[in-house]
Formats: structure tokens, C-alpha cells, sequence
């Protein structure tokens, strides 16, 4: 769907489920301008933006600029929430066991890691690594080798 940066802005605003003086305010700006800008009567400036990249609110702002979605943004106030704790872990192993934990709960309630590609798998986080560590922007640890025996090919 082609619509505005207006359009786009005032969706995530409603989405993160704001009042136009809230989200004004975080982008330190008056009501009045966040009002023009919803209805595309003005456009954000840099600074604008800027401020809502650093009010890290949740709010997918490649979509509202650009009209693609980032694919790794929270769409919900809860899922912020979870990303913030996830990336907040100090190591690889605690972030880790914060994945196992979720892949765990996932299975326990039988919800497929694949659901949009109509999959039933629930999984274990080594069979699914790569779109789990995806999400979270992780980089995924190579796999080792099985060694080749004599007379085996790979």
C-alpha cells in the first residue's frame, strides 16, 4: 500500500497507541505541527526524525520514511519490551538462555516458529537458529563439520 509519510506516521503513533501532544512531544514539536505532518500539510524535518530514533519508542521509522518495513520492529508495546530486555542480556551465553527460553515457550504453547509459510514445526533453537538469531540480530554460529570418513563424499 503507497500511502504518505503523514499516513505512515500517524498509523505508528496510533499503533504505539499515543495522543498526537505525546508523540509531538517526544519529537519536540507542538501539537499543531504533529497535526500537519499526520495530515501531510508539513513535512518532518532532520531533527524531527532524529528525535524519534532517540526516543526509541518502537516506532518503525525506515516505514514511515521510506515505506518499507524494517521486518525486525516491534509492532506492539510488548514486543518493544521483550527486544529491550533481550538486547539489555551482558554476554552471548545470557542472550542465549533468553532465546532457549522463548523457543521453550513457543514450543510449550505449540506455536510454530514458520507461521506465515503455514509450518507446524515448534522446533529447537539448533534445528531453527538461523530465523530466531535473525530476529534478534544475532549472527548465527557456524555449524560444525561432521568429519568425512574414508570413501565418503560430502
Amino acid at each position: 500500500m503507497n500511502t504518505s509519510i503523514g499516513e505512515r506516521l500517524k498509523a505508528e503513533r496510533e499503533r504505539l497507541r499515543l495522543s498526537q501532544p505525546a508523540f509531538a512531544e517526544i519529537c519536540g514539536v507542538k501539537k499543531n505541527a504533529q497535526i500537519k505532518y499526520e495530515k501531510g500539510e508539513r513535512m518532518p524535518d532532520l531533527d524531527y526524525i532524529q528525535r524519534l530514533i532517540e526516543a526509541d519508542i518502537g516506532v518503525d521509522v525506515l516505514w514511515v520514511i521510506s515505506n518499507v518495513r524494517a521486518g525486525n520492529a516491534a509492532t506492539t508495546p510488548t514486543e518493544l519490551a521483550y527486544l529491550r530486555n533481550c538486547r539489555a542480556f551482558p554476554t552471548q551465553d545470557a542472550r542465549m538462555a533468553g532465546l532457549n527460553s522463548l523457543v521453550a515457550l513457543r514450543n510449550a504453547y505449540g506455536v510454530p516458529l514458520y507461521p506465515d509459510k503455514g509450518s507446524t514445526s515448534t522446533g529447537t533453537l539448533d534445528e531453527n537458529e538461523e530465523i530466531v538469531l535473525d530476529l534478534l540480530n544475532f549472527v548465527p554460529v557456524e555449524k560444525q563439520k561432521k568429519p568425512i570418513n574414508k570413501g565418503e563424499t560430502e
